[in-house]
């Protein structure tokens, strides 16, 4: 019986499997902005649908943290964390007996990583059928702490990569709640990063086409991504690409936050990124994460207090002397 059993999960698991000929023909409709940002995309895809593809065969949290320390360097460590957490809920149904744990452990041994976990765990709801109405009942609600919201960030970017086309990538929020949808559109702008490489113009169409109380809620995830996905390519504080004070202030909101989840997931890699700055930049950015890491407790309100929390920095971060 345990023989049939494995020989079931191995035949699911290579068919739900990520291959590279499926990320690659993804990847083809893509449109970064230079061929760098494509590479990075590229790699970081990879990274993910080994964490996913490997997860499925295992799913065993402590592979998947023995993993994440075994790696000589750890920029590309929260990507395959994050696709492990996708894996542990689509695979759910086949390991019934550690489905209902399995996140629970993985937040335990890997902290440092629990945004991309809760993004993660986001993903799955972005290919399940009846997707809203699933993510509302998601086991992910019952978990503590301030981010457990990221997994509708995780669903809005998970859409967008997976399934938004070409050159818009539009993709509509399925949620009327404002928590929800101000998630969703942060989601969506760190996915654009990805897909459209954070092409200024497909910015621009696309927040000119938003509610105008969710504009800068689409920069504020542009920030993130290029913080956390692009740190690697920064050189300085980067401008946000918005003369509008509520965009740009956004813009700076998600690049701290970007640059904490970094500073939490690959202290090496921030500790690298840190150093090449300049005096100003680095006080900045070791200003900001430390308000950043400070967050408050979770609060009643639907999504925990995450977005209460955002906005709330928008209002007390410094801005950088060159952004000024």
């Amino acid at each position: 019986m345990t023989g049939t059993g494995e020989r079931v999960r191995s035949r699911v698991a290579a068919r739900m499997a990520l291959t590279d000929e499926r990320l690659d023909r993804r990847l083809a409709l893509f449109t970064p902005v230079d061929a760098a940002v494509g590479d990075l995309v590229r790699a970081i895809s990879r990274e993910f649908a080994a964490g996913f593809n490997d997860t499925l065969r295992t799913y065993d949290p402590a592979a998947v943290s023995a993993r994440v320390d075994g790696m000589a360097d750890d920029y590309l460590a929260p990507f395959y964390v994050e696709g492990a957490a996708m894996a542990f809920a689509a695979a759910g149904t086949l390991y019934p007996g550690r489905a209902r744990t399995a996140h629970h452990h993985l937040l335990a041994t890997l902290p440092g990583h629990r945004y991309l976990i809760f993004a993660g765990w986001g993903w799955w709801y972005a290919v399940r059928p009846f997707a809203a109405r699933a993510m509302r009942r998601s086991p992910l609600w019952r978990q503590d702490g301030l981010f457990t919201g990221l997994g509708i960030d995780g669903m809005a970017f998970a859409t967008c990569f997976l399934k938004a086309k070409p050159p818009r990538f539009d993709v509509p929020c399925p949620f009327p709640e404002p928590e929800y949808r101000t998630l969703w559109s942060q989601g969506y702008g760190r996915a654009l990063w990805f897909v459209a490489g954070g092409r200024p113009e497909v910015i621009e169409d696309q927040s000119a086409r938003l509610a105008p109380a969710l504009r800068p809620e689409l920069h504020a995830g542009l920030g993130l991504a290029t913080a956390f996905a692009g740190m690697r390519r920064m050189r300085c504080i980067p401008a946000a690409p918005s003369d509008q004070e509520s965009e740009r202030r956004a813009f700076l909101q998600g690049l701290a936050f970007g640059l904490t989840a970094r500073r939490e997931a690959s202290p090496r890699s921030f500790a690298r990124f840190l150093d090449q700055l300049d005096r100003s930049d680095a006080g900045w950015v070791t200003t900001v994460t430390d308000r950043c890491l400070a967050p408050p407790g979770r609060d009643t309100s639907r999504d925990g207090g995450y977005v209460a929390w955002q906005h709330r920095l928008r209002t007390e971060l410094p801005v950088p002397e060159r952004s000024a």
